[in-house]
């Protein structure tokens, strides 16, 4: 028995031993195991030096800041971040990376959060705090006075804070997943957004983040009266988070302060090109459209719209070809650092957007987006009574009917019931997937919907099969004519696509709204029970390629919770509600569905289409070569050859092509006395200009 214990125990010191070793080797190699993970280019130099320091700010509390150099004689180009959410070296691990191509990295813990002094309000400190930050790095000796601003969500909302104030040495921002429209982002139609801002408040009610209090925002989204659901389920009152609860208008105090208001303006200050990257099915989508509606230096900046969630991640439950998620962004602005922060070539476009196309599968750029639509076209709900599902109805869908409806169709009614409000399958306003242990988290996306009649508090109307290809790009509306028995409600619409080879129903968009803010958020209106009203809802934009043979699917609901808060339909504000009730929902005759349609458009790119090089702006190079120009195009000649690709031209001018396993090199070349001179016109976006340069240069020296 002694000798199988200390077997026992020799096995369980070795299997801690294994596990220490393993844990030891894949933190050493984690930089490798991200560069392989989101395929980004090879590292061109290695770590020189960690720093972690104090900076004092000009009221005296010191922000902890960490400094990370590439190995080399500085100084350096270099990059600054500021975030709330270091745990675990997450945020660390971006300045490592910046730091293995040659750049210096900044990190530094925003006031009250992690380690550094202070108490946080969300952006309220930010300004001068990052103002602060860039003084202090003017003095540091590891910079060269070529700095960019970088980050995602809340390291994006922090550069838009300081952005109309920027010194000269900034010469770029790139801010993903985040917009300036703060009010526009919590609300949709008078409707608060639980899974996005309850559950930041549950994950950041103190100094640290609260990964353990995902049953206690389970408990807070369902609490009324909302205002009050902090301090009973979190255990202290927030009071950013009960300011935005209690602010559903956006004439309210909350979104009218100085600083606010700046903040707002921002984009219509900001003096350097920005680098923009959006999701689809990401909250802060359509604000990052109007904020690059907006965008002062817009011809020199550039905005990327994905299918994509708010990790910048791709997000359905379908194909996505030609998408690039998270690694190919990392290729892009590399792309767009180097320009700016190196003179290196840049090898994209600027002052337009790049928007994916969900049904075709590839890229569009524009100078606009969403475009202005050829048409819209018209689907009318009728056959009211075969959308009931609650057992009265013959089939349980209606019809979404190109012609005109038959005058004769009655209205048709559910029940809804705050306390079992219909959940959410998809979309976009979700956060809350993002923490994993958290519950009643929505995957966002293109998500695989429930069939009809799943429940009785939903309307289904299905469309016939598309008889051509339907290209939809802009915001899909819904017009609604209802009513209801009690004194406020919510309804909404969820859009949804059925394809010829595939039967799943695939979310595409959704809009939800309060009948007293059937006029707007800021001409909120008292609603009288049992009046037939006009609801007028648009989705955020989209592009998607619907196939011939597709059919559409239109749902008429009044919640999808948590995506937004379950309307307790009583009249007022509804974070002060302590007890809801059910409601008699009706939808009438003369409803419909508009899609916004282009028929003819810019063509499809792929992924590596997005990186071709502009005429203006291309990689340009020339190779001192000894010999005639005879001699020097036979030794390129034989170069391109020999690596696979072709070559045709003169002793005086031609073309050539390479193909790699991530796309294809093309270019001109010219010969001028001993000189060959390259022109690359095409390239994939992981490769840079001077990696190709370096390897022509060596391979016609040595030839």
């Amino acid at each position: 028995m002694r000798r199988v214990i200390s077997i026992l125990v020799q096995l369980a010191v070795a299997g801690v031993l294994l596990g220490t070793l393993v844990t030891a080797v894949l933190f050493a190699g984690r930089l490798t195991v991200l560069r392989w993970e989101l395929d980004l280019p090879a590292y061109t130099h290695e770590i020189g030096e960690y720093r972690d320091t104090w900076m004092e700010t000009r009221d005296g509390v010191r922000l902890s800041t960490q400094v990370i150099l590439p190995e080399g004689e500085g100084p350096f180009p270099t990059i600054v971040l500021r975030s709330p959410y270091n745990v675990f070296r997450a945020v660390t691990i971006f300045c490592e990376v910046f730091a293995r191509y040659g750049y210096a990295c900044v990190h530094q813990d925003v006031r009250g959060r992690l380690t550094s002094e202070g108490e946080w309000s969300p952006l309220l400190n930010e300004r001068n705090d990052g103002l602060d930050l860039l003084d202090w790095l003017r003095e540091q000796p590891f910079q060269n006075g070529r700095w960019a601003l970088w980050g995602m969500s809340y390291l994006a909302g922090v550069q838009w804070a300081i952005a109309d104030r920027l010194p000269p040495e900034v010469k770029t921002m790139v801010s993903m997943v985040f917009s300036v429209e703060s009010y526009d982002v919590a609300y949709e139609g008078g409707l608060f957004r639980p899974n996005v801002f309850a559950a930041w408040a549950a994950l950041m009610p103190e100094r640290g983040m609260a990964f353990w209090n995902g049953l206690r925002y389970a408990r807070l989204i369902r609490h009324r009266p909302a205002r009050e659901g902090d301090e009973a389920h979190l255990g202290l009152e927030i009071p950013w988070y009960r300011s935005w609860v209690e602010h559903e208008r956006p004439s309210d105090p909350s979104w009218n302060t100085p600083d606010f208001l700046e903040f707002h303006a921002s984009p219509t200050q900001v003096e350097v090109p920005v680098l923009m990257f959006a999701g689809y099915f990401d909250f802060f989508v359509h604000g990052q459209l109007r904020d690059f509606a907006r965008l002062k230096t817009r011809p020199e900046s550039k905005l990327v719209v994905g299918p994509w969630n708010h990790l910048q991640r791709s997000a359905a439950d379908i194909p996505l070809p030609e998408d690039f998620d998270f690694g190919g962004q990392w290729g892009l602005f590399l792309d767009w650092l180097g320009h700016h922060l190196k003179d290196e070539p840049l090898d994209q476009s600027l002052g337009v957007i790049s928007s994916y196309d969900v049904g075709a599968g590839g890229w569009r750029e524009r100078a606009e987006f969403p475009p202005i639509p050829d048409r819209r076209q018209r689907f009318h709900l009728v056959e009211l009574d075969r959308a009931d599902c609650a057992g009265r109805g013959p089939r349980g869908e209606g019809e979404l009917r190109v012609e005109n409806p038959f005058p004769e169709d009655a209205a048709v009614d559910y029940v809804y019931d705050p306390d079992d409000p219909a959940p959410s399958l998809g979309g976009a306003a979700a956060l809350s997937f993002a923490f994993r242990t958290f519950p009643d988290s929505v995957e966002p996306g293109a998500r695989v919907q429930e069939p009809p009649c799943a429940r009785d508090d939903i309307l289904t109307f299905v469309s016939k099969p598309l008889p051509a290809a339907t290209h939809m790009v802009g915001r899909p509306s819904a017009h609604l004519r209802v009513s209801s028995d009690a004194e406020d409600t919510a309804f909404g619409f969820e859009l949804m696509v059925q394809t010829p080879d595939d039967p799943r129903w695939i979310h595409v968009r959704e809009a939800y709204s309060r009948l007293s803010f059937r006029f707007g958020p800021d001409r909120e209106a008292a609603y009288t029970p049992g009046e037939v009203v006009a609801l007028d809802l648009e989705g955020w934009p989209i592009e998607w390629t619907l196939p011939a043979g597709a059919r559409l699917r239109l749902d008429v609901r009044s919640a999808s919770f948590p995506l937004y808060a379950a309307h307790p339909n009583r009249p007022g504000r509804w974070s002060a509600v302590f007890e809801a009730k059910t409601a008699r929902q009706s939808l009438h005759p003369g409803s419909w569905l508009d899609l916004p349609v282009r028929s003819g458009d810019v063509s499809v790119l792929s992924g590596a289409d997005l990186a071709t090089v502009p005429p203006a702006m291309a990689c340009k190079f020339e190779v001192d070569v000894s010999g005639t120009p005879e001699v020097i195009v036979d030794k390129a000649q034989k170069m391109i050859i020999d690596a696979g690709g072709s070559f045709s031209g003169d002793t005086a001018e031609g073309n050539y092509k390479v193909k790699l396993p991530v796309g294809s090199v093309e270019g001109k070349y010219t010969v001028s006395g001993s000189k060959i001179g390259f022109e690359i016109t095409k390239k994939p976006m992981l490769v840079p200009c001077s990696a190709i340069e370096s390897f022509l240069r060596d391979r016609l020296k040595s030839a």
